[in-house]
C-alpha cells in the first residue's frame, strides 16, 4: 500500500505522514519511509518494523527487496494507492534486482477496501461521531449566516467549526456557493458576497 495521504495505508498501519508503503508479508509487516518520516513511523505504527529508504527507487527498492525476504516472491501493489509513474518507476527498479530473485509485480486485490468496508462497533461509533460534529458545525454556521458573506467566509466558518468541535479536519474541499454558482455540484467557494435567498 503505497501514495500520498492513502487511506489503505493508514487503515492498515496508522500512519499518517503523506508518503510511504506498508509491505505485509505472511510473516512481517514493515513501513517504508524516507528520513522525514522515521520517527513518526515508529511512533505510529507500532506493529510495524520501521525500513527508511534513501535516494532514487532504483537505489532502494532492490535492498528492500533483499531486507523483506522478497527474493522471488509475487508483490501485489495496490491499484488505489499508487500512480502509474510511480508503477513504472517501481517495475524499472525491480529491473536492478537480479534474475533469479526478482520478484514478479502485479496489481492485488482490493483486500484492505473489502477490510474497511466491514464496520465494528468502533467504527460504527467514530462515524457516528463524525456526523454529528458535522451536523453541530453546520447548525452554528446557519446562525451566522447573513446577506453579504463570502462563500470563502463561510466555508471557513463550517471549518473552524469542525476543529472547534473536535474534527479533526474536513474530508474534502468545503462547498458553498450562492446564486447561480450554486448549481455547480463541486463548486470552489469564491470571494463573492451572498445575498439575501440566495
Amino acid at each position: 500500500v503505497y501514495g500520498r495521504h492513502s487511506q489503505n495505508r493508514f487503515y492498515v498501519s496508522r500512519f499518517t505522514g503523506s508518503a510511504g508503503a506498508a509491505v505485509v508479508t505472511k510473516t512481517r509487516a514493515i513501513m517504508v519511509v524516507d528520513s522525514r518520516y522515521t520517527e513518526q513511523a515508529k511512533r505510529e505504527c507500532a506493529e510495524f518494523e520501521v525500513y527508511e529508504f534513501r535516494g532514487k527507487t532504483d537505489d532502494w527498492l532492490p535492498k528492500l527487496i533483499r531486507h523483506a525476504e522478497l527474493a522471488g516472491a509475487r508483490i501485489g501493489v495496490s491499484a488505489a494507492d499508487m500512480t502509474a509513474g510511480s508503477y513504472e518507476r517501481f517495475q524499472r527498479a525491480l529491473g536492478e534486482v537480479t534474475w533469479g530473485i526478482r520478484p514478479t509485480v502485479g496489481l492485488a486485490s482490493p483486500i484492505v477496501e473489502k477490510l474497511r468496508a466491514t464496520k465494528d462497533a468502533a467504527d460504527v461509533a467514530a462515524l457516528q461521531r463524525a456526523i454529528d460534529i458535522g451536523d453541530q458545525a453546520f447548525e452554528r454556521v446557519e446562525a451566522l449566516l447573513a446577506p453579504g458573506m463570502t462563500e470563502t467566509a463561510i466555508a471557513k466558518a463550517i471549518e473552524e467549526a469542525i476543529r472547534h468541535l473536535g474534527g479533526q479536519g474536513v474530508s474534502f474541499d468545503t462547498i458553498v456557493a450562492g446564486g447561480a454558482w450554486g448549481a455547480q455540484p463541486h463548486a470552489s467557494p469564491r470571494e463573492e458576497a451572498v445575498q439575501e435567498n440566495e
